[in-house]
């Protein structure tokens, strides 16, 4: 689950993993059109795929659960 409060940050949380995502066949992240400036990984998650932030240029700082054991 995901949501972007109103200062900008995409907030992730749950259970499992943040998939892999493939640009070149338009497999794109769910908050790929959102606008935000910072990520925080919630606890639970414990996986971040390929390209999971890759279409966003405006990211300026990204905070990491200790639960993610693995970034791909």
């Amino acid at each position: 689950m995901y949501f972007v409060d109103f200062l900008y940050r995409l907030h992730i949380w749950g259970r499992g993993s943040i998939p892999n995502f493939d640009p070149v066949v338009f497999d794109r992240a769910p908050w790929e059109e959102e606008y935000f400036t910072e990520v925080i990984i919630g606890n639970g998650i414990d996986y971040i795929g390929a390209f999971a932030f890759s279409e966003n240029s405006l990211i300026k700082r990204i905070r990491i659960s200790s639960t993610v054991k693995d970034i791909h």
